[in-house]
């Protein structure tokens, strides 16, 4: 059976069911096929030339030409005319042969691209044997990561609509950050993802609906493997674009998994090790490259009469595992992506003025991170050699850092390549305009960003969530204050200089200030809605409501719960569901009601799912449902909200500010509905204020300035909360458990000070008030089931002393030497490209670094005394008793942060 003939018989299968979703719009296996038959009647070319985009029809389009019995190539839309007019001649020199599937540029290629010609043949057993490893069925829904112009993305798409699964072609900036990836996966309810193996890192908390990570390109980090292979399936793949996309798998076991095993050859396949390279045979090998017979002859050889195919790939045998150790050439994967040095230095030596090039990957000190690296002897710029390249090739290719002048050479003239790899790499940013700009541009070079120039972004040049933190790091530790939300908006380096001669007063609020905009955007979402009528009261908002919120509603009626699918909601609708017997229902983002409950997971069958977004208008619902859902509703527990590191007020205020604004509409139409809304000490954590002891009744004051985003938007939704009709409000302190969530803050910050051995003189008299977040959950359902009184409580289960975390951590990974914070500074300094060892600067920054690095502070270091004797005599009467946070419970609290790599190698 053919790949198309697979996918023909999902399509007869499930005609109904969505095959492709795009963000706005989805179309059924029924429809794919009848728009892909329309192209097909239209097919002339025997290879059809494709613009390479992540959409519907681009599949279909794939698809007709395979119905017409044709080939597709996929070339970025963007591509310089010459090199697509190129690639095009180059396919019309080849006649004959199998029939072909498809043709491919190897990704990375510069210059000529190499033209990898498929035939069908191979694909159905790449398909069915991955379907089998992934466990691709109707209803799975599997995110299109990787674009088109790579020949993983067939695989993508064709695995997904072979199986009668569900395709979600993600919005276009899914990859700006990884927090944009990881909110793609949760909003989209996806089960299945192939990522590249640089992505790992930002799924140590995988979403709930996550099932299946799939992962090739390059060697994955052993421990970071071994972590996620405990929460979810992990599949490593393995195979040259020349063998039909992969040529063998593996499952990653959660314990035994030791090393980079590149799996079982697919069926048809066969491999074997000559002189330690990988060589590949069978039926999925490629028929060679379009218009260079020499390449094909020299890559595809004739060993005891059968065909083979020379990786390149250095692989080791260790036990019965074929392990991956290298490259016997020069071909590398960087983000993924294949680079071929001795390409780029043909491309370079076509540059009028260079005389010579070699080019290197370096690793970054004090980082795993590696970048490109040219070094060119010639009469030329380095900005010309970057937009040389940039014109000829990809942007991927365009190198780092280019360092001009001569060469160095060994005895016999050759150009002395162990002396490049090991020289020190310090370009000449752009001509500064300011001091100011100099600074800028230094750091941007130093984090491994391709070298400043005034109008490329942030992202263009290779910035990531974590450079973010990483830059922000070595801002601060320049004295330079900048928005800790520039990045995210993705500036030209221009517009970074100017962001950061503003300084700090251009972002920092006052309390005042967070609260006006909290309560206009409530002004807002008040005023009354043109063609809303709902039985109850009118939907208009007063400004202030003197009486309060009856705290306890009686029986009966829904008890609606946002946030249900964030870190604290299953916690709490569990809680729910052991104390309260009345209707619960969890309001989910997602695009429709299957997709909801699938990102509830197993809790969906315990409560009720509604499916809308809590900052939008009426929650997302047509107003008969949310009519409908005002009238059922008895109590409401607010738990929604945003944290983005570093994220500034806009990143933060939709569902932080305008969700608060959607339940105080609720609560307006419907002044029976007790609101329990979940806040935060942040509120005082996160101000210059943060000093002293706060009674449960305390609000904070109305001067003291705010430092981050999400501090921000949460005193502005308290603000709505106090004002318009919040029976009670429970502030949390830092949400921690015994499981592994290395990626969130505390994390990082114990991870990075493992990675430094240091730890400043004065971290250890620093605390975090700590909430355990069972505990949380089970307080803040005592306390609105009974309306306790006061109104506002401070569930903080201990304040924990920096100091006892500094000494698990001396238990679980290293010794941690105390030292002064200039020497600290001065260690971590050398160090910010690691961005664990950047949040640890950035974190204990109010010992060296002032009011520039309080946004990233958030929960660390308070000298706050919150008040809780009340609320836990309270909790007490109702059977919750405060949690005892001892050695023990720390000692696992940090053994989880810092993560099994750490205390492993300890323990070894």
């Amino acid at each position: 059976m053919s790949a198309l003939a697979l996918i023909l018989d999902a399509a007869a299968r499930f005609p109904d069911h969505v095959a492709i979703e795009e963000p706005a719009a989805a179309m059924t296996y029924r429809q794919l096929l009848a728009l892909a038959r329309h192209h097909a009647a239209r097919s002339a070319a025997a290879v059809e030339v494709l613009d390479a985009e992540r959409t519907t029809d681009f599949i279909a389009r794939c698809l007709g030409a395979w119905l017409a019995g044709r080939a597709f190539l996929p070339i970025d839309p963007a591509e310089p005319a010459t090199r697509r007019q190129a690639m095009v001649r180059r396919l019309g020199q080849d006649t004959g042969g199998d029939p072909l599937a498809y043709v491919i540029a190897t990704s990375g290629s510069s210059g000529q691209p190499k033209l990898v010609r498929i035939a069908h043949r191979g694909v159905p057993a790449l398909l069915r044997a991955q379907i089998a490893a992934f466990q691709l069925a109707p209803g799975a829904r599997s995110l299109w990561l990787h674009a088109p112009i790579f020949d993983a993305s067939v695989s993508d798409w064709g695995t997904a609509v072979a199986s009668g699964a569900t395709l979600v072609i993600p919005t276009p900036d899914v990859l700006a950050t990884p927090a944009a990836l990881r909110d793609e996966l949760a909003r989209r309810a996806v089960t299945h993802v192939d990522l590249p193996p640089a992505l790992l890192p930002y799924l140590a908390d995988p979403p709930p609906d996550l099932r299946v990570v799939i992962l090739g390109g390059e060697p994955c980090p052993v421990e970071r493997v071994r972590a996620l292979a405990r929460r979810l399936r992990v599949v490593i793949v393995y195979g040259p674009t020349e063998a039909t996309v992969c040529s063998s798998l593996v499952v990653a076991h959660p314990e035994r998994w030791s090393f980079p095993a590149i799996g079982e050859p697919l069926p048809g396949v066969r491999y074997e090790v000559v002189d330690g390279e990988l060589w590949i045979a069978g039926e999925a090998l490629a028929l060679g490259y379009a218009g260079d017979p020499e390449e094909t002859a020299r890559r595809f050889v004739i060993r005891g009469g059968e065909r083979w195919y020379r990786t390149g790939d250095r692989i080791e045998i260790i036990g019965n595992e074929l392990v991956f150790a290298g490259r016997v050439d020069r071909q590398y994967k960087l983000a993924g992506r294949r680079v071929e040095l001795e390409e780029i230095e043909a491309t370079l030596a076509r540059m009028p003025g260079v005389r010579e090039a070699a080019t290197a990957v370096r690793e970054l000190a004090g980082s795993t991170r590696r970048v490109l690296v040219a070094f060119v002897d010639g009469d030329v710029t380095e900005a010309a050699v970057r937009a040389w390249i940039a014109a000829e090739g990809p942007v991927w290719v365009t190198p780092a850092r280019v360092v001009v002048g001569s060469l160095p050479r060994t005895r016999t003239g050759k150009i002395d390549r162990g002396v490049l790899d090991q020289c020190a790499v310090d370009p000449v940013p752009i001509s500064p305009a300011s001091p100011l700009e100099h600074e800028v541009a230094a750091i941007w070079s130093r984090l491994g960003l391709a070298l400043p120039e005034r109008e490329i972004r942030f992202r263009d040049a290779g910035g990531d969530s974590l450079t973010a933190l990483a830059f922000h790091a070595a801002v601060a530790a320049h004295g330079i204050a900048l928005d800790p939300g520039v990045l995210a908006r993705d500036p030209t380096f221009a517009e970074l200089v100017a962001e950061a001669q503003r300084g700090q007063a251009s972002w920092l609020l006052d309390v005042a200030e967070c609260e006006e905009r909290g309560l206009e955007e409530h002004a807002l979402r008040a005023r009354p809605i043109s063609g809303l009528s709902c039985s109850g009261p009118r939907l208009v908002l007063p400004l202030e409501l003197d009486r309060a919120r009856p705290a306890a509603p009686g029986a009966g009626g829904v008890v609606l719960v946002t946030g249900a699918t964030g870190r604290f909601g299953p916690h709490l609708l569990r809680a729910l569901r052991a104390r309260d017997p009345r209707r619960i229902v969890a309001l989910v983002r997602a695009p429709d009601e299957a997709a909801a409950r699938l990102r509830l997971g197993a809790l969906a069958d315990e409560v009720e799912v509604l499916c809308g977004d809590v900052g939008a208008d009426l929650l997302g619902l047509r107003s008969p449902r949310w009519c409908r859902l005002v009238e059922d509703t008895t109590a409401i527990v607010h738990a929604a909200a945003k944290l983005e590191l570093g994220g500034d007020w806009d990143a933060h205020a939709d569902a932080n500010v305008g969700g608060t604004a959607e339940i105080a509409r609720m609560v307006a139409a419907k002044p029976e509905i007790a609101w329990h809304h979940i806040s935060t000490l942040s509120v005082f954590v996160q101000t210059d204020r943060a000093e002293g002891r706060h009674a449960t009744t305390a609000v904070p004051s109305r001067d003291a300035r705010v430092f981050g985003g999400y501090a921000q938007t949460k005193v502005a939704a308290e603000a709505i909360a106090r004002a318009h009709g919040a029976s009670t409000i429970l502030r949390l302190g830092l949400l921690v458990d015994d499981s592994s969530h290395t990626l969130d803050q505390l994390g990082m910050t114990l991870r990075g000070l493992a990675k430094l051995g240091q730890v400043p003189a004065g971290a250890s008299a620093l605390r975090l008030d700590v909430t355990l977040i069972e505990h949380a959950a089970a307080a803040t359902v005592a306390l609105a089931l009974h309306g306790a009184a006061p109104a506002i409580h401070h569930i903080a289960s201990a304040g924990v002393a920096f100091g006892e975390l500094v000494r698990a951590v001396r238990v679980h990974a290293a010794p941690l030497e105390e030292v002064s914070p200039a020497t600290f500074v001065e260690t971590a300094l050398a160090r910010l490209a690691d961005p664990e060892i950047a949040m640890a600067y950035l974190a204990l920054g109010r010992l060296h670094g002032g009011d520039r690095m309080r946004p990233f502070d958030l929960f660390l270091a308070t000298g706050a005394d919150f008040a809780t004797e009340t609320t836990d005599r309270t909790l007490a009467a109702l059977g919750i008793a405060k949690p005892v946070i001892d050695d023990a419970r720390i000692d696992r609290l940090v053994g989880a942060a810092l993560g099994s790599d750490f205390v492993d190698t300890r323990r070894a």
